[in-house]
């Protein structure tokens, strides 16, 4: 069997997070991606120092690669809204196997679910 460097021995792990856990937090360095397995989590940004939830995502979205494929620290805290499980890959697992998408993935951040983000990073850069 030829390894593609994408399989079970690279650096995915599963998380458990109980309701109220931070799983990324505003102004840190991004280091892994998640995808949301179960459960739900929100983004909470900063509007006029108040926090402010941006949206919300469920089993089978992911998020944290945003910061992979601009290359800066986070712009938002998010948080575990109901007990949920994550499946997480470090930055060098996301660019060895999702590089060749990078494209793609940049233009499904011009939807309205990343209004926040676009606002918050042109404001930061």
């Amino acid at each position: 069997m030829h390894s593609h460097g994408c399989d079970k021995r690279n650096k995915k792990t599963l998380n458990r997070w109980e309701a109220g856990d931070y799983i990324i937090r505003y102004g840190t360095e991004g280091g892994h991606m998640y995808l949301v397995v179960s459960g739900e989590v929100e983004v909470i940004g900063r509007q006029d120092d108040q926090d402010t939830v941006v949206c919300t995502f469920g089993a089978g979205d992911n998020f944290g690669e945003l910061e992979f494929l601009n290359d800066h620290k986070c712009v938002a805290d998010v948080r575990a809204v109901t007990k949920c499980k994550t499946a997480r890959i470090n930055r060098a697992h996301f660019e060895l196997c999702l590089g060749p998408v990078k494209g793609y993935l940049r233009d499904s951040t011009r939807s309205s679910t990343y209004d926040y983000y676009r606002q918050k990073t042109e404001v930061e850069n």
